[in-house]
């Protein structure tokens, strides 16, 4: 039998690279829960050219939290651990991917991410995955949550195949959300957090709801549409594809 490395084999077995059929970002993903005909586009090629304050404040009260936190020596030592099992992308930077097959609805793709916001230890060894969510509002609405916790699940099925080759347990997720205060990257905390625990139920459920993101976009005449009030903060890329807004489903960008 061959031998391999443990980074080796996760690479030969886990990631039938190097010529994935589909590649779609995991933020991309979770905004099917936002909508599901925007993320389809997304996931198409489509971006938008509009630029929203919103996003910048949020980028930057991300940085402001990872460097205001000193990493306890478990934390470095997960870090190393974790580091090699990146892999950079076209543009230069760091990614994890895994491939997603399902020959139920012909799906064979990766799914990847620049990484989690920031990873917390604890000296038992299980590791968190922690996802920052940053509101306008003080409080938290099920538009809000849907779509976190999908993501904070996704990442833990992105990186759950990495622990069985490194001294570490991936317990699960959690999502903080915080209010943006200014534009100058300051916040509060908004008093509402979730844990996920990342288990076999966990990866079930997760997958199913993935089957069914996936159908969905194969199928878009059979989506179910947003609430009317989500398509005004669409950009006229979007709307000028949408299937809700056109009555016709937009198939890419002809090469």
């Amino acid at each position: 039998m061959e031998k391999l490395e443990p980074l080796e084999l996760y690479r030969k077995w886990l990631i039938h690279q190097p010529i994935p059929v589909k590649t779609i970002r995991a933020s991309t993903l979770a905004g099917y829960w936002w909508c599901s005909e925007k993320a389809r586009l997304q996931a198409l090629g489509v971006q938008s050219k509009q630029k929203w304050q919103s996003a910048a404040t949020g980028t930057l009260i991300h940085n402001n939290i990872l460097t205001a936190r000193k990493l306890s020596p478990i934390e470095e030592e997960f870090e190393k651990a974790l580091a090699p099992f990146y892999k950079l992308s076209k543009d230069n930077q760091p990614i994890i991917y895994r491939t997603y097959k399902n020959t139920k609805i012909k799906a064979d793709g990766t799914f990847l991410t620049h990484g989690a916001d920031e990873w917390k230890v604890t000296p038992d060894r299980k590791c968190w995955i922690i996802e920052y969510k940053t509101k306008s509002r003080s409080y938290v609405t099920p538009v809000d949550i849907s779509p976190a916790r999908f993501q904070n699940k996704l990442y833990c099925w992105l990186y759950n195949p990495i622990f069985e080759y490194i001294p570490f347990e991936l317990a699960g997720g959690q999502i903080i959300f915080l209010q943006r205060k200014g534009t100058k990257g300051k916040f509060e905390p908004i008093g509402q957090t979730e844990k996920i625990l990342w288990n076999e139920d966990a990866e079930r459920t997760f997958l199913e709801d993935v089957e069914h993101i996936l159908w969905s976009w194969n199928t878009p005449t059979k989506q179910i549409p947003p609430k009317r009030y989500k398509c005004n903060f669409c950009s006229a890329e979007f709307k000028e594809k949408c299937y809700f807004q056109t009555g016709k489903a937009w198939k890419g960008y002809q090469k």
